[in-house]
């Protein structure tokens, strides 16, 4: 009734006092708004700060399956499609990028046809073409024999790699097995393919110095990768005698398996937080797999800065043979164990102090299960630590048993050196 009772100049009055409240109040509301948040923020920001990124892990991992089960396997670029193609190939025996294999899976005498005549076939046309080895290692691997290795580089067309400890130019016909060069001081032996000079002061002396990292970090400890992800080992003993495939994508006969077994004995045996990588390095392209070895593991230490220890897992061979390396040890036969430090890089001596003080520890708890140190001119993405060492676990005429007992050893070796 009062508005009514209001002349026209001091209804419009009335109007604008009431908007400008209004707009007041809205400003004051926006910048109250404003302050809770960045408070609000604020808070959050601390919480985050203060939480325990391996506390948080653990239970994602916990009440998640199967992030846990990622996490753990190292398949740090999982892709569900992947998985779901494993899953389908295990389930119904087929490759669903290869149409072939569905017919193969239906009818057991397409299976047969394809896998021996068809493969055969095709094998000689790409042979005569040059292009043999290759495309018929790429195709139907499994069943090639082992003139044909799985490895780094090619000469002619074929592939020539036997061992893991080289780099993309490297001779591997050069390899130096006799023990010309092998520097021994009391239990360590040193195979030297440097110019470096190592005397037995120097090796008594880094015996004697702590190393310049320690366990000192809440999270991963050790992150085991490989940059020659497809190194198998014999199924059994059997086998040594056949002309088998010296590599493999089946992770169960692969360094793959043995590197879930020093994860696994490293922390459930003595309580160290691992991750292990199982990315593909080396297939289906065989040259550049240290470039992209590096890469993984720069990403890795990039998520996980309390990481320590790197070690590029592999297993050794030889051109022209089978390498079986073994000892008996605890009434098991085992494969010898071999680490290889690379020179060409800020991080050897350290990574040196490290191979020998392991190799120390090796000869206690195991005598007789370490080979001599490998000392060689290149830098295996050594650099990227303090605590970086390629690890030979065994060779490609050892059986995967017997590789996979030597993981035990080893993980108890790191775990007294670290302690």
């Amino acid at each position: 009734m009062r508005y009514k009772r209001m002349n026209k100049r001091e209804k419009v009055l009335y109007t604008i006092i009431r908007v400008a409240a209004f707009i007041a109040v809205s400003l004051l509301a926006v910048q109250a708004g404003v302050i809770a948040g960045n408070a609000i923020s604020t808070v959050d920001a601390k919480l985050i700060e203060n939480v325990d990124v391996v506390t948080f892990k653990s239970a994602l991992n916990a009440s998640l399956p199967i992030i846990d089960t990622t996490y753990n396997s190292g398949r740090v670029n999982v892709s569900y499609g992947s998985e779901l193609k494993r899953l389908v190939n295990s389930i119904f025996g087929f490759d669903m990028d290869t149409p072939a294999t569905i017919l193969n899976a239906a009818s057991p005498w397409l299976d047969s046809y394809y896998s021996g005549a068809y493969l055969a076939m095709k094998a000689e046309q790409d042979r005569t073409a040059g292009q043999g080895e290759i495309a018929y290692w790429e195709m139907y691997g499994d069943i090639y024999s082992d003139n044909v290795s799985r490895g780094d580089s090619r000469a002619d067309g074929y592939l020539t790699d036997y061992s893991s400890i080289s780099t993309e130019d490297e001779d591997r016909e050069n390899r130096d097995y006799s023990r010309d060069n092998i520097t021994p001081v009391g239990k360590i032996e040193i195979r030297n393919n440097t110019s470096k000079v190592i005397s037995d002061s120097l090796i008594k002396t880094l015996l004697n110095e702590p190393l310049k990292f320690s366990f000192d970090k809440n999270g991963p400890k050790v992150l085991i990768y490989h940059t020659h992800t497809t190194e198998a080992y014999l199924k059994n003993l059997s086998e040594l005698g056949r002309n088998v495939p010296n590599w493999t994508l089946d992770e169960r006969y692969s360094v793959v398996r043995v590197g879930d077994e020093l994860a696994n004995q490293l922390s459930r045996v003595f309580g160290i937080d691992v991750i292990h990588n199982g990315t593909i390095h080396n297939y289906p392209n065989t040259t550049g797999f240290y470039t992209r070895s590096r890469e993984t593991v720069q990403r890795i230490l990039k998520g996980n800065p309390s990481i320590r220890l790197l070690i590029d897992l592999h297993r050794d061979g030889v051109s022209g043979s089978k390498l079986r390396v073994t000892r008996n040890i605890g009434g098991k036969t085992v494969a010898q164990i071999m680490f290889v430090v690379g020179t060409a890089n800020p991080s050897w001596r350290e990574n040196f102090k490290l191979a020998l003080k392991l190799q120390n520890k090796l000869n206690e708890i195991a005598p007789g299960i370490a080979r001599p140190i490998y000392l060689d001119n290149y830098t295996y993405n050594q650099d990227l630590g303090y605590g970086a060492l390629i690890v030979e676990m065994g060779g490609d005429g050892n059986v995967i048993t017997e590789a996979v007992e030597s993981a035990k050893y080893l993980a108890q070796a790191i775990s007294e050196v670290m302690r």
